[in-house]
């Protein structure tokens, strides 16, 4: 299992492992978009540190899935993932209730 630093650290193998999934996220195909936000939703169950390393712009496309895919499973696996990071997007705004990550798709601040 990769370090928190090998996350963080540019160059590092666990870095561009993330930075992939990122782009993975970005693909025009929806079935690739929603295996991508599966593996983001398990990693980020697993390693909450993750999450605490995580850019705005790093979430923005499962945010993107969650607001526009036409496959209602995309869409929740999208906002499973939303969930664990829901900290980093809207602390204040964000009451705690497993609804979260359909409020946070629902915001226009991320898009």
């Amino acid at each position: 299992m990769a370090s928190h630093y090998d996350l963080v650290q540019k160059g590092s193998d666990a870095y561009k492992g993330l930075r992939s999934l990122v782009q993975i996220l970005n693909s025009s195909n929806e079935e690739t978009q929603e295996h991508a936000a599966s593996v983001s939703a398990d990693l980020f169950s697993i390693r909450q540190d993750i999450c605490d390393s995580l850019e705005t712009g790093d979430v923005k496309p499962l945010i993107k899935l969650a607001k526009t895919s036409s496959s209602i499973d995309a869409a929740e696996t999208a906002v499973s993932a939303l969930t664990k990071v829901k900290r980093l997007l809207l602390p204040t705004k964000l009451s705690g209730s497993t609804n979260d990550g359909k409020k946070i798709a629902k915001t226009d601040d991320f898009t």
